[in-house]
């Protein structure tokens, strides 16, 4: 079993044990290798469709590759009867030692400068660009993600505006990145618009880095919405979320879920939770809809419902597929809503999916008005077809997106004078047909405190 020191970023082959190697990609074992191995891969892809012929392609051409990484120390290791390539070399103890501790000083050194350069970027109060600076609102989110963001750089979000990041704080032990983010925006008459608007942005940014990074993002908190800046004397109003609210918790026994049956749609269920639980309204909306589709597709299949068209020019008659319509009729009719519902639902269905509306805020505004409807009918869907009992009717509870604004003073010095302005509080209609519910209450309660100030990330640069 000897000791390997290894050039370039591939591990030796065999069982490596005891391995360590340079942890910071901008060493130079690095240099070249990204673009070889992605080049490697294409290559690799362009020849086979099977994944395993892909990885062995990839590999044989990886062993002949040359890259500037190579001429480069990688790491050290043992391995059981190594095959030994060009750019692998046997040493012995004293020298495999050394050269681990080496790697090792130089993996915190690195670990060390990389903290100390991001904390020294870290800039809440960082500008934009003052053409974006021009636009009406400043809305700033948290996001975890695996995608590392240039510090202070603007980046396109579709048509929203622009996003900044001002903040990182240092990586979690799975790789997730905690960033602080700001984006300029135009959208809303009122600063409460404006929030809605840069929620909705905050979203499209952390779907734009799942993507990008090709690996989880969500945005865990939105801070609120102000105006681009500000300077002393003036007056300005901010919005946030921070509204005390409360649903009070509902008692489940345990012979609640004795109830579940063996054929339920258990996909639908799953697509109920997400709806009770989305952060977006749109996408708590489009939890629900989904949830009501695949029990109606379930039901019009029982049922052998089948819409059938006749040719018109030999009138022949043909099976085009299930009544979906038919068993969504059925669903809303359960739930004690009419069919001009259902129709109506499936329109603001298509907006949501195929992001047709031309008025954003108006579209907002629609979804949440029928947001409580269409989550009381494919939840009166999804108890139907499970069997498990809810044991509350009661949903005039508090709505997840309650806003309340405060107004801010700029004064001399870089203090500010903030007082409450107002608050605006919604709660939910359309609860559950009693006879499909237990007879536990729920207690709903929200509010705002006089003395309960804003966040002060909140509040934009002095101009």
């Amino acid at each position: 079993m000897p000791n390997l020191r290894f050039r370039g970023v591939r591990t030796p082959t065999g069982n490596c044990r005891e391995l360590v190697k340079f942890d910071d990609r901008d060493s130079p074992c690095y240099t070249g290798f990204n673009r070889v191995f992605a080049e490697a891969y294409r290559v690799a892809e362009s020849r086979f469709q099977d994944p395993s012929q892909v990885a062995a392609c990839v590999d044989e051409l990886m062993a002949t590759a040359q890259y500037d990484g190579l001429n480069h120390v990688g790491g050290v290791c043992f391995v059981d009867l190594p095959i030994l390539r060009p750019q692998d070399e046997v040493i012995d103890t004293d020298t495999f030692i050394a050269e681990k501790q080496r790697i090792l000083a130089a993996n915190n050194a690195a670990l060390a400068s990389r903290v100390a350069a991001t904390q020294a970027a870290n800039n809440p109060q960082g500008r934009a660009l003052p053409e974006h600076e021009g636009l009406r609102w400043r809305t700033r989110f948290v996001v975890a993600s695996h995608a590392e963001l240039q510090h202070h750089t603007a980046y396109r979000v579709g048509d929203f505006g622009f996003a900044y990041m001002r903040m990182r704080d240092p990586e979690l032990p799975d790789g997730t990145l905690i960033q602080l983010i700001d984006i300029y925006h135009d959208g809303g008459e009122t600063v409460e618009e404006g929030l809605v608007e840069g929620r909705d942005a905050a979203e499209l940014m952390a779907d734009l880095l799942a993507l990008s990074a090709y690996a989880p993002a969500d945005v865990i908190d939105v801070i609120g919405t102000s105006p681009t800046k500000w300077s002393v004397g003036q007056s300005i109003e901010v919005a946030t979320f921070s509204v005390n609210s409360r649903n009070s918790p509902v008692r489940v026994l345990p012979q609640t879920f004795e109830g579940l049956r063996s054929a339920a749609k258990l996909e639908a269920l799953h697509s109920v939770r997400i709806g009770l639980t989305a952060m977006s309204p749109a996408h708590s909306f489009a939890a629900f809809w989904n949830a009501a589709e695949q029990i109606a597709h379930k039901t019009a299949k029982a049922n052998k419902w089948h819409r059938i068209t006749k040719c018109k020019v030999c009138e022949t008659e043909a099976n085009a597929g299930l009544d979906l319509r038919r068993a969504f009729a059925k669903i809303y009719e359960t739930a004690r809503f009419g069919s001009e519902l259902f129709d109506q639902h499936r329109q603001l269905r298509g907006k949501i999916q195929h992001g047709a509306a031309s008025d954003r805020i108006k579209e907002q505004r629609e979804i949440e008005l029928q947001l409580g409807l269409v989550r009381a009918a494919a939840t009166t869907a999804a108890v139907l077809d499970s069997g498990v009992q809810p044991q509350t009717a009661d949903r005039m509870s508090v709505e997840r997106w309650p806003v309340i604004v405060w107004t801010c003073n700029a004064k001399e010095g870089g203090t500010a004078q903030v007082t409450f302005s107002r608050a605006k509080i919604e709660f939910a209609a359309g609860g559950l047909p009693a006879a499909i519910c237990g007879d536990e209450e729920r207690g709903a309660f929200a509010g705002c405190s006089y003395q309960m100030l804003p966040n002060t990330l909140i509040l934009p640069p002095f101009d």
